[in-house]
């Protein structure tokens, strides 16, 4: 894509930091329309690197849970795991802290 910014990076030596866009039409919905893609790679980098931590902390949960309930811990039911787990893998961000 030829813009200001990407022409600068180019000039810094940033090359791989430019955006890319990828245009085509087709016929979508009953009408001929327009897509483009594009691919920023620092949003991409910053993307993937929550991704992995979100990623990293639902597997220690899993671990603490797993540990919890191979102990016989008091209140590790299958009803409070499944919850438990649920709520996990639905909300990642989550704290590994629960009180049963």
């Amino acid at each position: 894509m030829d813009t200001p910014k990407n022409k600068e990076l180019e000039e810094k030596g940033c090359a791989a930091d430019r955006i890319i866009a990828w245009r085509t039409t087709g016929k979508f919905w009953g009408k001929e329309r327009s897509v483009v893609v594009t691919y920023n790679p620092r949003t991409a980098d910053k993307q993937r690197y929550a991704f992995d931590k979100k990623l990293g902390r639902l597997q220690d949960g899993l671990f603490e849970m797993r540990s919890k309930v191979r102990a016989g811990k008091r209140h590790w039911t299958r009803i409070s795991v499944t919850k438990i787990f649920t709520n996990l893998c639905i909300y990642p961000g989550l704290s590994t802290t629960w009180s049963l």
